[in-house]
């Protein structure tokens, strides 16, 4: 599907639709096309002078299957995509709600020009990732403001060229929260080398006012990065990064240029950095398990009051 410069106004509604139950949705696209390759399933259209390429609004797109599950393999020849705005003009309130984007070997969502107003709502972002020579994230958010990501999943992400799952990049307002970041177990999938939600490494991809709240982590690999990473080796630095009330289930975890920085509850990792705040709360995430009292290893259900931090360094690839 190619959205022709300048058009707006179009609501892709599937009406029905279960999350991560394939068949289940009003609206299904498709491609038979390689998953080794930079195919998208849904895309600003490019096909013409693309100075004039973009400018698209109020779209949204809901209970929609964004299926990638097609046989083929993920390779070293590009990273498929199910929906991307890479437009020489910047797009304006773009909205998926209560979709389910799986099995892309790339980005479930490539947003290089949304500049304002992207959406992410109630998704089910499930087995993407996976190519091997192209870099990849799960979400590529970049040059835009008022972002919100609420109430989705991501699960199983693969590993490949991975750079990390919620990549930001000059973000300004973007708010994170009722979220699920899960594996089926630490080794069905990967962190990639940037992290859970971080940036990139580039000075020119500095965030402000991101706040992270809410959210669930559980079952991460303890390779890769598992953290909530935002650094920049050339000294940017990215300003008010909130980081707030967010249940750690995982092996390890860790919390890199947040500006505040409060745990609520884990069970598992002390995350290094954290103050001190609930820790009342059990974890009940279908499918993962809920956990029991840490035994063996210490007291793992407090908060750790060091204010170490991973060392920070520039992370790519996998």
């Amino acid at each position: 599907m190619d959205l022709q410069p300048g058009v707006g106004y179009y609501a892709i509604e599937g009406q029905v639709g279960e999350a991560n139950a394939p068949g289940s949705y009003g609206i299904r696209l498709r491609s038979t096309s390689s998953r080794n390759s930079a195919t998208a399933l849904v895309a600003a259209d490019l096909s013409g002078t693309y100075s004039s390429s973009g400018g698209n609004r109020n779209i949204s797109f809901d209970r929609v299957d964004f299926d990638w599950n097609n046989g083929t393999s993920a390779g070293a020849s590009g990273a498929t995509r199910a929906v991307q705005w890479n437009a020489a003009r910047p797009s304006t309130d773009i909205r998926l709600s209560n979709c389910f984007i799986h099995h892309s070997s790339g980005f479930g969502v490539y947003a290089q020009s949304i500049s304002a107003g992207l959406l992410v709502d109630g998704c089910f972002f499930d087995s993407n990732g996976g190519a091997t020579e192209y870099h990849h994230e799960t979400l590529w958010v970049t040059s835009s403001s008022d972002f919100t990501f609420r109430n989705n999943t991501i699960k199983d992400i693969k590993n490949g060229a991975l750079t990390g799952w919620l990549m930001l990049g000059a973000v300004s307002t973007a708010n994170i929260y009722n979220n699920v970041f899960a594996c089926s177990a630490p080794t069905a999938c990967a962190t990639g080398g940037s992290g859970i939600i971080a940036t990139w490494d580039a000075n020119q991809y500095a965030n402000s006012d991101i706040s992270i709240y809410n959210n669930t982590f559980a079952n991460l690999p303890t390779a890769g990065n598992p953290a909530i990473y935002f650094h920049h080796s050339g000294g940017a630095v990215d300003s008010n990064v909130s980081v707030q009330n967010n249940l750690f289930f995982t092996g390890a975890f860790y919390v890199t240029g947040a500006t505040t920085n409060v745990c609520r509850v884990w069970r598992r990792p002390q995350v290094p950095g954290c103050q001190r705040a609930d820790q009342s709360a059990n974890l009940d995430l279908p499918g993962v398990g809920e956990p029991g009292p840490a035994t063996g290893v210490g007291d793992h259900s407090r908060c750790a009051y060091s204010v170490h931090q991973r060392q920070a360094g520039r992370r790519t690839g996998s």
